[in-house]
């Protein structure tokens, strides 16, 4: 042909073109003797891109698994070259993953990972030195809801400590992004009621456990003794 024409407007043997998508041209040849012939070729767009499967937003200190796909060959920002990427970052923060699709072209994605900061939980003990059968209040703040390990889930709750021994309590406390943080306390229980055996010079202190009432042995009427129980009664 002596000329040509392209469906996308050049009249010229060659012609270019970048379409969005898959395209058909039509390129019309004209002889000298003016017979016209007429081909078509298709030009197809590699649509592919890159597919990330993130995890919207973590609490501080846990971790979050960012995943792509759609390459044959990744590269994060960080240096990794694995499709799924672990991250526990302290702030919220921003990844990149770049590589070949399976028609060799390079791309490129990118996804957000918002990090929430934990609450900060504290138990405050009405105390922290009690005896048997006395009652005592604690109260969780710092936190938007509260679970305790004796199944309540008010931020003040009361107990009576009927036993003497350690007593321990725990709370977790949750904010409203979901994250958590737990505190302990531990509460001392004393009898409150015996008073220690004491010999000096003979003398002797009964019975033990006392119910109030003492006895002393080997006490002259001159003699001067002061008892003192655990909570420094005398």
């Amino acid at each position: 042909a002596v000329s040509y024409t392209w469906s996308n407007g050049p009249v010229s043997h060659t012609t270019s073109a970048n379409p969005p998508a898959s395209t058909v041209y039509t390129v019309t040849g004209e002889s000298a003797a003016g017979c016209l012939n007429t081909k078509k070729v298709e030009l197809t767009v590699n649509a592919n891109a890159v597919t990330l499967a993130p995890t919207a937003s973590v609490c501080a200190g846990e971790n979050a698994t960012l995943t792509a796909s759609g390459l044959t060959t990744y590269s994060w920002s960080n240096g990794s070259h694995f499709s799924a990427l672990v991250v526990s970052p302290p702030t919220s923060s921003l990844y990149f993953v770049q590589g070949m699709d399976p028609f060799g072209c390079t791309l490129t994605g990118s996804v957000s990972l918002m990090v929430h900061g934990a609450p900060n939980v504290d138990i405050n003990a009405s105390k922290t030195q009690v005896c048997r059968g006395e009652p005592i209040t604690l109260e969780a703040s710092g936190a938007g809801q509260y679970q305790w390990r004796t199944n309540e889930s008010t931020a003040l709750i009361s107990q009576v400590l009927n036993v003497d021994v350690p007593h321990q309590f725990t709370v977790t406390g949750t904010n409203s992004q979901g994250c958590t943080d737990t505190d302990v306390v531990t509460i001392q229980v004393s009898s409150c009621l015996s008073v220690g055996e004491e010999q000096m010079n003979a003398v002797t202190l009964y019975p033990n456990p006392t119910n109030g009432v003492l006895r002393l042995g080997g006490v002259t009427a001159s003699s001067a003794i002061t008892v003192t129980d655990i909570t420094g009664k005398t």
